[in-house]
């Protein structure tokens, strides 16, 4: 399922597998951001940004299409939708930064005991966005996944795109 429709133009790092995947194609580098306004709110509006570079027509810049809009959700979803673009663009691997510590660290690092634990958090609640985070592990199984946690609104020119044109299609109303 794709959460979104139009396209726009506008800190550490871990690698994780995927399988079977080759490709001859060098590995691009995509800035993803998600963005919520009236977060928490049952009135929320939620977008992402997904920014491969100048007037690259793989940018997006969408409404997210999720009746439980958070930022959070916001993130995982331009993630996931960027690894979808290049399997589909048939490259082998890609490198994904974002400003999300969260998602970085939740993707790679506590999701293997949230496994075990039957996604369950440390404290026994259900984990936040599973949904979300199990796509991702499926997505990454069929191409080379590379997180890079990157510090929001310091300048990074590709970080500062993907925040632009997710807060651009927050406000959008789908």
């Amino acid at each position: 399922m794709s959460y979104y429709g139009n396209r726009g133009n506008g800190g550490g790092s871990s690698r994780s597998g995927g399988y079977g995947s080759s490709s001859s194609k060098p590995e691009p580098v995509v800035y993803t951001d998600g963005a919520c306004t009236n977060n928490g709110y049952s009135n929320a509006r939620g977008g992402i940004g997904i920014y491969w570079g100048p007037d690259h027509p793989n940018n997006v810049s969408a409404p997210l299409n999720d009746s439980r809009a958070t930022n959070n959700r916001a993130e995982y979803t331009a993630v996931n939708e960027a690894i979808k673009q290049a399997r589909n663009d048939g490259y082998g691997s890609v490198t994904i930064r974002t400003d999300s510590e969260l998602l970085v660290k939740s993707a790679n690092e506590y999701s293997k005991n949230w496994q075990r634990n039957d996604w369950k958090t440390a404290s026994g609640s259900d984990v936040k966005n599973q949904d979300l985070i199990k796509e991702f592990h499926g997505l990454k199984q069929s191409i080379n996944v590379r997180l890079e946690h990157v510090n929001g609104h310091r300048g990074e020119h590709g970080n500062e795109m993907a925040d632009r044109l997710a807060k651009e299609a927050a406000k959008k109303y789908y």
